[in-house]
């Protein structure tokens, strides 16, 4: 565990190899691959309660109702909760818990991007932390995630200025439009009071691929084997890379504090 909160603490993301097992690895692929329809770029939301489970019962729809039941008992096995306290140092809930089946295409799955950004006015305090499991090896060729460094801070230090009214809200959500508005001068400046100049000019430095036309950036790739995982600040500028090589499948969770204070 000190590992991923080094490296959360750090970056904003961890990658951690090996967590399930060859059953679990067996088990999840087989409760998926029924109720995911692959090439869907829509996750099937999971339950993650009681009430949303006596739904899934309600509509007859037992195989998501056994899925979701089957994932709450891993996370729980995994202590995927205990690790979030610890990144977030505070008591959280499990928000949201999907699945997803992506088909073999030569497009990129995701641009570089920020989540909670067009027209959301967002309180940082509740960014999800995600755990997102591969059930199928992953490459720059191969729906890895990209995760660029460092850029949640920039981001947190926006979204709590825009948040507080300090900053005015500006729609930011491709990465294009993120890197003008930080470079704003009074967004500038708040961000800088918040993270320090140095990790801005990183985060410029390390996106200037960002205004070059149909350039694929991938130094900031993360593969991950089949039965790893990442752990990630869903804060931070992401992306998903195409999947050249065939079926992409995953599952994710998202924690976030239980209390807003």
């Amino acid at each position: 565990m000190e590992n991923i909160l080094r490296n959360i603490k750090v970056n904003g993301i961890a990658k951690e190899e090996g967590l399930l097992n060859t059953l679990d690895i067996e088990k999840a692929t087989k409760l998926i691959k029924p109720i995911r329809e692959a090439g869907n770029m829509g996750g099937i939301g999971l339950s993650t309660n009681l009430k949303s489970l006596l739904i899934k019962l309600v509509k007859f729809d037992f195989r998501t109702m056994a899925a979701s039941i089957y994932f709450l008992q891993l996370a729980k096995k995994l202590e995927l909760a205990k690790i979030s306290e610890k990144i977030l140092e505070s008591n959280v809930k499990l928000y949201y818990m999907d699945c997803y089946r992506s088909q073999k295409s030569d497009q990129q799955l995701v641009d570089w991007h920020l989540d909670h950004s067009v027209s959301e006015i967002m309180n940082p305090e509740k960014r999800a932390i995600r755990f997102i499991f591969y059930l199928t090896d992953t490459s720059s060729d191969h729906g890895c995630l990209g995760y660029i460094p460092k850029s949640n801070l920039v981001s947190y230090a926006l979204k709590k200025g825009i948040f507080e009214k300090v900053l005015k809200h500006t729609p930011h959500k491709p990465l294009v439009d993120f890197r003008k508005v930080i470079q704003i001068k009074e967004n500038y400046q708040y961000i800088k009071n918040i993270v320090g100049e140095e990790a801005i000019k990183e985060f410029l430095k390390n996106t200037d691929f960002a205004d070059k036309k149909n350039f694929i950036e991938n130094r900031f790739d993360h593969t991950v084997k089949r039965g790893g995982a990442l752990i990630f600040d869903e804060l931070g500028v992401h992306s998903a890379q195409k999947t050249s090589l065939g079926e992409r499948i995953i599952f994710r969770y998202f924690y976030v504090k239980s209390k807003i204070h």
